[in-house]
């Protein structure tokens, strides 16, 4: 099943596209002055692709919010959207309902469940998006470009989105072979060892999305960071305990438009890493924009993250532990 979910992706892309096209909601004129997204897992993660990609356009704050607790200065100048595939995570629901004290525009972003409910009920705008995919972390194209589109209709950002996206689609079906032969490979290097993901902080969201991956298909730990961040504490770290540093993997996310200082970065801190690792892995992004970088980046390691649980003789889709801690929790209620 991930296999063909993986697979999907450029056409999720090109879905999604044409249904924002066919999506109408009504701002009535309502100029925010920030954004606020309360999301977690597969559906937060959509909400950093969103931030990443409008980020060159966008003009006001952009928060993403992965708890149960709104931010204090949510206010009728806020434009609030509550992203939930499922429409059933209990943090996003619960944010939601705080939101409808608060005089901000909601705009819900689901496939349905209670979160559908309550902007049915609330008049809540709702921007609803493909159902019937059986994991949230495999509908990442619905959920980004659904806030895209948000943005775009708010007049927050321009509508170049939607040519960028559809090109970097056309992209990835031309790619795709040969990712899949590269990601294969990259996956047996990875197999038996803590992973260490790093990324430019301009796309840090593709290497959470890295990480996030291999947590769940892979069933594999993993952890993340961005340069130059990362070199202001973990550099420190690379030393003990040895016996665990000697057995991990270092992922560097690279494309072509980092910062020149940030390049230098990676170059420097490589050899001072290298010494205390088994590995150093580089991904490389491909395409000619930022859009295609991206995205060819996120298809690359969503591969690897697959090829990865083949390797630890898994099946990827099922997440038992998430499922058993969310019937813990409901029990508690």
């Amino acid at each position: 099943m991930m296999k063909e979910l993986i697979a999907q992706f450029p056409q999720q892309l090109l879905e999604a596209i044409e249904s924002g096209k066919n999506t109408t909601i009504s701002t009535n004129d309502f100029h925010p002055s920030e954004v606020l997204v309360a999301g977690l897992g597969g559906s937060g993660i959509g909400a950093h692709f969103a931030q990443m990609l409008a980020g060159r356009e966008l003009k006001i704050p952009f928060i993403v919010s992965n708890g149960y607790i709104l931010p204090p200065f949510i206010s009728n100048h806020t434009l609030f959207i509550a992203s939930s595939y499922s429409g059933n995570t209990e943090e996003t629901l619960e944010c939601l309902e705080n939101a409808k004290s608060t005089g901000a525009k909601i705009v819900c972003v689901t496939s349905g469940g209670k979160v559908a409910g309550l902007a049915q009920q609330n008049n809540f705008l709702l921007f609803k998006i493909k159902s019937g995919i059986p994991a949230p972390r495999a509908a990442l194209a619905y959920s980004f470009i659904a806030q895209l589109y948000i943005l775009h209709r708010f007049n927050l950002i321009s509508g170049s989105f939607i040519n960028e996206i559809q090109k970097s689609a056309e992209f990835l079906m031309k790619e795709q072979k040969g990712i899949c032969i590269k990601a294969k490979k990259t996956a047996a290097l990875l197999k038996n060892k803590i992973i260490f993901a790093y990324s430019s902080d301009q796309i840090s969201p593709v290497a959470l999305r890295f990480k996030q991956q291999v947590n769940e298909n892979s069933k594999q730990h993993c952890a993340y960071n961005a340069i130059p961040e990362m070199n202001h504490n973990e550099l420190v770290g690379w030393v003990f305990p040895k016996h665990i540093v000697k057995n991990t993997a270092v992922v560097n996310i690279r494309f072509e438009g980092e910062h020149p200082r940030t390049q230098a970065r990676f170059k420097i801190i490589r050899p001072l890493i290298k010494k205390n690792t088994s590995s150093i892995i580089e991904i490389n992004a491909k395409g000619s924009t930022f859009c295609q970088h991206v995205l060819y980046l996120v298809h690359y390691l969503d591969w690897v993250s697959y090829f990865l649980a083949l390797e630890n003789k898994i099946d990827p889709a099922p997440v038992e532990v998430i499922n058993y801690l969310k019937n813990a929790l409901a029990k508690k209620v």
